[in-house]
């Protein structure tokens, strides 16, 4: 499994979170890791970006509704709003950050691949001034 992998597998799992509302991560990530046949240190890699959005809803959505224009994250669907959280979680909450240009990428591609058609061009623009106005000042 690769990190984009890793990646999906968070999606995967935040998404089920969401939309079945439960609070059992560890229930999920098995099931996935049953059926898919994921080796242990993607799980772990995958665990540490849902955790990282898990534990810092709030501070994420807050950082999507002041960068979004005008779209509050009620209005987003529940992949976007996760990508967006993953994305920006993966350049600001991290232990170990992931660039914020390699992160953005890796955000539009998942959705490329699990979104509608808008929703790259949506989701570079929000996480770009993410980067642009939250990171780019500390350097």
């Amino acid at each position: 499994m690769s990190k984009r992998q890793s990646r999906e597998l968070a999606l995967q799992v935040l998404f089920q979170k969401e939309f079945l509302k439960t609070t059992q991560l560890d229930e999920l990530f098995e099931l996935y890791q049953n059926h898919l046949s994921i080796d242990n240190q993607d799980v772990i890699a995958s665990k540490d970006l849902v955790t990282a959005v898990v534990m810092n809803l709030s501070k994420l959505d807050d950082i999507i509704e002041k960068y979004s224009n005008n779209w509050s994250v009620s209005r987003l669907s529940l992949v976007d709003l996760n990508i967006l959280r993953m994305g920006i979680a993966e350049m600001i909450l991290l232990t170990h950050p992931t660039p914020p240009v390699v992160a953005i990428d890796e955000a539009i591609e998942l959705a490329k691949k699990y979104s509608s058609l808008d929703s790259p061009g949506f989701i570079n623009g929000i996480l770009d001034k993410v980067y642009s106005a939250e990171l780019k000042r500390e350097s």
